[in-house]
């Protein structure tokens, strides 16, 4: 009974299909990796699969993205058909290792790009429906286009011109009326076509044709004409121009187009008329000048796109101050001894100055001033430059050599300052004074250096209201300090003196001598009445 069993068992088992272990593979192979549209491309199928095992059916699910058409061809001993993406292959021969057939694809032109075929589930079967399924395979292909039309074109810049006929895509050549010296082209391809021969042109001719070319990316090429006839050019001419200040030369004239103007101000209004309404113009308005020659152009633009330019050359006069002397320079607050003629000095310093505090002041408070070198004295000679920028940036330059010696600096002081019949409370480390005088012309001054300084006093000679006395103490080394006496003038003392010099003697004289005559009237008037 146990034997009865086993038996059945192996034989229904025998009935059901079993998968093969076996190694068994599939190629897809086609003829291109680029084609062109409409254009048939072969994919060729083979098996590859394990020696001793025959198959004589294949299945595959067949995906081809975009294909309009497949088809199958295999020799005589394979049948086989696809249907909504199926494929089934049945051979009175085996399969294995041998070429199975080929698919054959077209595309359309609305389907290019890129593209992929596709078969998977892909199994083969024998005669007792045993199978072996396969790793899927697929294979990529770019289909080219051969559209080589365009989608659009149309003309612009050209003062309203238009393309006739109206545009289509199947019609390549077109007229156009331009009333201007340039015409824009545009179009665009259809598909992934290029376009060349688009762009802004230049009319140089009454007739012209232009070409454009459109290019399929199967190479294909198809042209399109556009032939431009150039009309008359606008009025681009002006009817007046203007400024609100100073005169143009030559006067105007539509037909002149340059003039010179010159003119003493920051700014200036030009005015500018067309001849033609429809023309515009650019370039006027109010304008910044700067010193010397300004350059401003007026463009006319006539309503077909031609333009003409007028120019005006402005000179705007220079009026800037170009005092770029100094008034007085002061050394660590002290005054020297300045001439603004004069551009060097000398200035003496001891081992342990390294700057000086400089005050340079212009003649005008609307020059610059800049000093340089100011700083890290050596020992010899040191140059500070002051540089004076007038308004018209025009410059002078003054030096001052300062000479810095390997000994101590000394504080240069006077120790005692008189002025005879003034007291002006002297102090060594004050510098300046100012005194009021009668009518003196010279004054009476004493002045001690217990250090035994040089001593030279200027300016003590016809003094008068605003005169300035000089005291200049020297040491040995030629450093030196600077005193000043401002002298002022007692206005009401001179007039009281002026006074007091009239001669009054005269006056008495003739008023005595009014008195004796009035008294010897009247007493010769008593006797005429007494006799």
């Amino acid at each position: 009974m146990k034997k009865i069993f086993v038996s059945l068992i192996v034989t229904f088992l025998l009935f059901i299909p079993l998968g093969v272990n076996a190694e068994s593979n599939i190629v897809l192979k086609c003829n291109k990796t680029e084609i062109i549209a409409d254009e048939t491309l072969t994919c060729d199928i083979s098996s590859s699969v394990d020696e001793g095992i025959v198959y004589n059916k294949l299945e595959a699910s067949l995906n081809v993205s975009g294909a309009t058409s497949i088809t199958f061809n295999g020799d005589s001993t394979i049948t086989g058909n696809i249907t909504d993406n199926k494929l089934v292959l049945n051979s009175s021969n085996n399969l294995s290792n041998s070429d199975i057939g080929s698919i054959q694809i077209k595309f359309s032109n609305v389907t290019t790009g890129s593209k992929k075929i596709n078969l998977s589930n892909v199994k083969f079967y024998n005669d007792n429906n045993q199978v072996a399924t396969v790793n899927n395979v697929e294979s990529t292909i770019k289909v080219k286009s051969t559209v080589n039309t365009l989608e659009s074109l149309t003309v612009s810049e050209c003062n309203h011109c238009s393309l006739s006929p109206s545009f289509k895509s199947a019609i390549t050549f077109y007229v156009v009326n331009a009333k201007s010296n340039k015409i824009m082209i545009n179009a665009k391809a259809n598909g992934n076509a290029t376009v060349t021969g688009t762009g802004l042109k230049t009319l140089t001719k009454d007739e012209e044709t232009f070409q454009i070319t459109v290019t399929s990316e199967a190479g294909t090429t198809k042209n399109y004409k556009i032939k431009v006839n150039k009309e008359a050019l606008g009025d681009t001419s002006l009817k007046s121009l203007t400024i609100d200040q100073g005169k143009l030369t030559p006067s105007f004239s539509n037909s002149v187009t340059s003039y010179d103007a010159t003119v003493d101000s920051d700014k200036i209004v030009i005015k500018a008329t067309a001849n033609d309404s429809s023309s515009k113009v650019t370039g006027t308005g109010e304008k910044q000048l700067e010193y010397g020659r300004n350059e401003f152009t007026i463009i006319v633009t006539a309503s077909d796109g031609s333009t003409k330019s007028y120019l005006i050359n402005i000179n705007r006069t220079d009026t800037r101050n170009a005092n770029a002397y100094l008034k007085e320079i002061k050394i660590n607050g002290k005054d020297i001894d300045f001439e603004k003629d004069i551009v060097e000095y000398v200035y003496n310093v001891g081992k342990d100055i390294d700057s000086l505090e400089i005050e340079a002041i212009p003649e005008l408070e609307s020059s610059k001033v800049e000093i340089e070198g100011n700083e890290n004295f050596q020992l010899g000679e040191n140059t500070v430059t002051i540089t004076v920028k007038a308004e018209d940036d025009s410059e002078k330059v003054y030096k001052i050599i300062v000479v810095k010696s390997n000994k101590e600096s000394t504080n240069i002081y006077l120790d005692e300052l008189k002025i005879s019949g003034y007291d002006i409370n002297f102090s060594k480390e004050k510098f300046e004074y100012t005194i009021t005088i009668k009518n003196e012309n010279k004054l009476d001054i004493m002045v001690f250096s217990e250090a035994g300084y040089n001593t030279e006093i200027i300016g003590n000679e016809d003094l008068k209201d605003g005169s300035i006395i000089k005291i200049i103490v020297t040491d040995d080394d030629g450093n030196s300090n600077i005193y000043k006496i401002k002298i002022e003038v007692d206005t009401i003392e001179e007039t009281r003196k002026s006074k007091d010099d009239i001669n009054y003697i005269p006056a008495i004289m003739t008023s005595l001598l009014v008195i004796l005559f009035i008294l010897d009237t009247i007493l010769l008037v008593k006797r005429i009445n007494n006799k």
